[in-house]
C-alpha cells in the first residue's frame, strides 16, 4: 500500500500561472496516493475514477475541465451525504 500523505497540498503550487502541466501533474500524483491509502476519507466518485484514468494516461485535459471534475465530486459527494442522512 502507498505511504499516506498527512496533506495533499504541496508547495508546488503556487501562486504563478508558470506550467500548469506539470502542477497538474504532481498534483494529480499527490491525489492519487492519498485516494490510495487505507484511511483516505475520499468518496470514489465517477469524477474520482475520471482523475485516475487522467494519471494512469498522464493526461492534462485542461484546467476547465479539471474543475469540472472538482464540481462533479462535490456534488456527488454532497448526494451520497444526503442519501445517507435521509437514510435511503
Amino acid at each position: 500500500m502507498t505511504k499516506c500523505l498527512s496533506n495533499i497540498s504541496c508547495q508546488i503550487l503556487n501562486d504563478t500561472p508558470t506550467d500548469p502541466v506539470r502542477k497538474f501533474a504532481e498534483a494529480l500524483q499527490k491525489l492519487v496516493e492519498k485516494l490510495d491509502c487505507n484511511d483516505s476519507c475520499f468518496e470514489e466518485t465517477a469524477a474520482v475514477a475520471e482523475f485516475r484514468k487522467l494519471h494512469e494516461g498522464k493526461h492534462f485535459p485542461g484546467l476547465g475541465y479539471v474543475k469540472k471534475l472538482s464540481i462533479m465530486h462535490h456534488i456527488e459527494t454532497l448526494a451520497k451525504y444526503d442519501r445517507v442522512r435521509r437514510g435511503m
